[in-house]
């Protein structure tokens, strides 16, 4: 069997990644970004989904709303304190 040897380019793009570290105004950046974004999606105002002249599709997915908002609110935190972590 012939012995598989890396290509010099991919060898050398593997120690790029390696030694890649991303510079701290950019994570404070992403993080809050994240961050702010979950808290908005957090708190979005309520009235745009509750309606009372709205149709029935609307009123059907209002019902599940809130979770959804919820789920992806915490979503965009996560990625936010993962961003700043690592």
């Amino acid at each position: 069997m012939a012995s598989m040897q890396q290509s010099p380019e991919k060898a050398q793009l593997q120690n790029d990644l390696k030694e890649f570290e991303d510079c701290t105004p950019c994570r404070v950046l992403g993080a809050s970004t994240f961050i702010g974004l979950g808290v908005y999606s957090m708190t979005l105002p309520r009235e745009h989904f509750t309606t009372s002249n709205s149709n029935a599709a609307l009123r059907t997915v209002s019902r599940y709303a809130p979770q959804l908002r919820g789920g992806m609110g915490a979503a965009f935190i996560i990625a936010g304190v993962y961003r700043m972590i690592n």
